[in-house]
């Protein structure tokens, strides 16, 4: 089957999408239908945020948010998933966008951008069920001789990890291109950090397949975002761990 995670081969994905669009199926279709969609939607995002790639193909929404803003269970979590799969896709295509001087923008027009997908991020942050929330958030010692400077963060299911990391990749690639007055240099690097640390604790649980291809592409983005050597050494050797497969 071509609809599978873990590849992140240019032709297997255009050779996807073919198949995606052949079939007519739409971002709003349910059952196995919808799955397919959204498995390649997120194969295509993995593949941009591990190469900065532009993306040719954006899923559409996978419906009104206010229709599910309540909702709890299975069905609410599969929603707040794919909704996070589909403003993760939007930035990530921004931010490739501007590494590769495919598109330009004026500094109101990129201001525009990043304000709405900051405001879809904070709306989705609000909004998913408590079973999507960490159950557990420890912060990492602030004590020079911690073996530790990444914060422990405990969620339940595949979906709820995944999504949580999408979340925060989303939110420090908005620190990094949000055009930021001088005056406000200082907090856009503080909430690089954050985001960069939360990926790494997010990371540091990967155990299945899909949840370890995920965070395989979004830990190098915090690595790069952070300045202390021993938290970039440690983050580095928890990308090792996940690439490798080992323990």
């Amino acid at each position: 089957m071509e609809i599978r995670l873990g590849g992140t081969d240019t032709s297997r994905i255009e050779r996807a999408s073919a198949l995606v669009h052949k079939a007519g199926i739409r971002s709003d279709a349910s059952d196995l239908a919808g799955s397919c969609f959204w498995t390649h939607a997120l194969m295509q995002l993995t593949h941009s945020l591990s190469h900065t790639a532009v993306l040719a193909w954006t899923p559409d929404s996978p419906g009104e948010v206010s229709a599910d803003t309540d909702s709890e269970g299975s069905a609410g979590e599969v929603f707040w998933a794919r909704r996070m799969v589909y403003i993760c896709t939007a930035i990530a295509n921004l931010h490739a966008g501007l590494v590769n001087n495919s598109k330009e923008y004026t500094r109101d027009q990129l201001l525009e951008h990043c304000e709405r997908y900051r405001a879809w991020c904070d709306a989705w942050a609000h909004n998913v069920p408590r079973s999507m929330m960490p159950l557990c958030y420890t912060s990492a010692p602030n004590d020079q001789s911690s073996e530790t400077n990444i914060p422990y963060i405990l969620l339940v299911g595949v979906g709820a990890n995944v999504s949580r990391l999408l979340y925060h990749t989303s939110c420090l690639l908005l620190a990094i291109i949000t055009p930021a007055e001088s005056a406000f240099g200082a907090y856009a690097q503080r909430m690089q950090t954050r985001h960069a640390l939360d990926i790494c604790g997010i990371s540091a649980q990967a155990e299945d397949k899909q949840f370890t291809h995920v965070a395989a592409c979004c830990l190098p983005i915090a690595i790069e975002a952070l300045d202390e050597p021993k938290t970039k050494q440690e983050a580095l050797r928890i990308l090792d761990r996940l690439t490798r497969g080992t323990p």
